[in-house]
């Protein structure tokens, strides 16, 4: 992922999940493989890739489909799991997001800027290896919990009877929804990606979910 620059895979890179680039174009030079899907907002995606090469992307849908709802049945798992074991804090995550999303979109943006700028610097030195190994693992429970609790608010959105008032079925019913979201190429994947910043700033905002 890269934000105001271009993602360039060259002749022997091999990108295991989505080549995204916020501002910027993806180069794939010949014999490059993206296994994900290649999205540039406000750019272009650009591939030297000859007839004759082979590329995992080319073999259809099927397994860009297997992998999608693989990922939506190992969400749906660690999020039935966190409201299980810590329902008070998602739904205190949730509520946040309701009241004001706009706010902790933004305020989610840029700790993540600010997560990227501080790993940038800190992997120059070795010390500072393990705060980046730290920080990332925090920045990935904080999405977690943030993902969980907006599943819950858009479902609750949704004019289903009973599904306000269930913490797992409300939670599954968002889930659901995120599930044919991925289904329509690129935008899915671009609202997921999107769904990172008021997750991450609802959920920090709030201290993990101790306060409503």
């Amino acid at each position: 992922m890269s934000f105001g620059n271009d993602v360039d895979i060259g002749s022997t890179g091999v990108v295991r999940g989505d080549a995204v680039a916020f501002g910027g174009e993806v180069h794939v030079d010949q014999g490059g493989v993206v296994l994900g899907d290649k999205v540039a907002l406000g750019g272009s995606t650009t591939s030297s890739l000859s007839s004759g090469s082979f590329n995992p992307t080319n073999l259809g849908g099927t397994s860009d489909l297997v992998r999608r709802t693989v990922m939506v049945l190992c969400l749906a798992g660690a999020g039935v799991l966190l409201v299980g074991l810590f329902p008070i804090r998602v739904q205190n995550i949730a509520s946040m997001i309701q009241r004001n999303p706009i706010r902790h979109t933004v305020t989610g943006f840029l700790l993540v800027l600010a997560a990227i700028f501080a790993s940038v610097i800190l992997t120059i030195t070795i010390v500072g290896i393990p705060i980046v190994i730290g920080l990332l693992v925090l920045l990935g429970i904080a999405w977690l919990l943030g993902f969980v609790a907006l599943c819950q608010s858009g479902a609750r959105l949704l004019p289903l009877p009973g599904v306000a008032q269930g913490r797992v079925g409300s939670f599954l019913v968002g889930t659901l929804l995120v599930a044919v979201l991925l289904m329509v190429p690129v935008l899915g994947k671009v609202a997921l990606v999107f769904s990172i910043f008021p997750s991450v700033g609802a959920t920090v905002a709030s201290r993990f979910g101790q306060d409503h």
